[in-house]
């Protein structure tokens, strides 16, 4: 699996995995992957993947995106394994599997990126249960040596979420719900040995006559 390896001072020994087709790169929430530095765009660039082939297309950034020091404005170019990708001022290196580590040509990658674009309209239409958005965020704790956290945004919004408490007294409102049926048969079962008893002394009263 393709990963990006960081490193830029404020975010060195971070990666991550590109297991998506398309990954988006910005500050913005709205991307797959976020990056909170000012040097990158609210949405900066995309990362198309096609097995080990990689693909990055800047998204006309302010700072630009840059391959191995090559800028890309509103370009695409094919990224092999070691090479560097730069969003802004925030740079990474291309990561892959060694039985991944091969070398294509240009028509190939080209051919890879409209795959990639088909599939992902496939994707669209029947979406992955996980959610591998992830955000990038420089440490304010001088003890880390200004490492990263990287968080997933499914446990961020998990830690907000609430969960119903059961009542603190489970068996009495299990009896009030199943106690108010057996009330109820009971109530009838009385008016019916009423009125027999009734009907049995009007008989009674009849036949003496």
């Amino acid at each position: 699996m393709p990963k990006l390896v960081f490193l830029s001072e404020q975010f060195t020994g971070r990666s991550y995995d590109l297991v998506l087709e398309k990954t988006t790169v910005g500050r913005g929430e709205q991307n797959t992957l976020t990056i909170h530095d000012p040097s990158l765009s609210s949405t900066h660039c995309e990362i198309l993947v096609n097995g080990p082939e990689v693909i990055v297309r800047d998204l006309n950034s302010s700072n630009g995106t840059y391959v191995d020091g090559a800028e890309l404005r509103n370009q695409q170019c094919q990224v092999k394994a070691g090479q560097t990708i730069r969003f802004g001022s925030v740079e990474a290196r291309l990561e892959l599997d060694p039985e991944q580590d091969e070398r294509f040509d240009e028509h190939t990658a080209i051919y890879a990126h409209s795959r990639a674009v088909r599939e992902q309209r496939r994707a669209r239409k029947n979406p992955q249960v996980a959610n591998p958005a992830m955000t990038l965020e420089p440490s304010d704790d001088a003890a880390v040596g200004g490492h990263t956290v990287l968080i997933p945004r499914s446990q961020i919004s998990e830690g907000f979420a609430t969960t119903a408490s059961p009542p603190s007294d489970g068996g009495a409102q299990g009896d009030s719900g199943e106690g108010r049926p057996k009330a109820a048969a009971g109530k009838w079962i009385a008016i019916a040995i009423v009125v027999i008893a009734v009907l049995v002394a009007v008989w009674l009263i009849w036949n003496r006559k």
